[in-house]
């Protein structure tokens, strides 16, 4: 375990102290962007963060998001499956 941790509220702050040589980071592989200019590298073993979608119980859904959540839930299931490997 490091001597020193801190955490921040904000991505943004986070990656900009990593920026400018203060420590590493931990972050959400979505947080990063291609201007950053910071290398990463995948933690094995790491959590996977679990979301929910929501809705009103009381109104029918509308189709457009009867869409979203059957994209949704074919996403995750597409990221649930072993990967396969490089195609070519």
């Amino acid at each position: 375990m490091p001597e020193q941790v801190l955490e921040v509220g904000s991505v943004s702050i986070q990656k900009e102290m990593v920026r400018c040589g203060l420590g590493v980071g931990i972050l959400p592989a979505y947080a990063l962007e291609a201007g950053d200019r910071l290398q990463a590298r995948p933690i094995a073993g790491a959590s996977m963060r679990e979301i929910a979608a929501a809705w009103r119980a009381d109104l029918p859904l509308t189709r457009a998001a009867q869409t979203f959540l059957a994209l949704t839930r074919a996403e995750s299931a597409r990221l649930r499956t072993p990967s396969e490997g490089p195609r070519g």
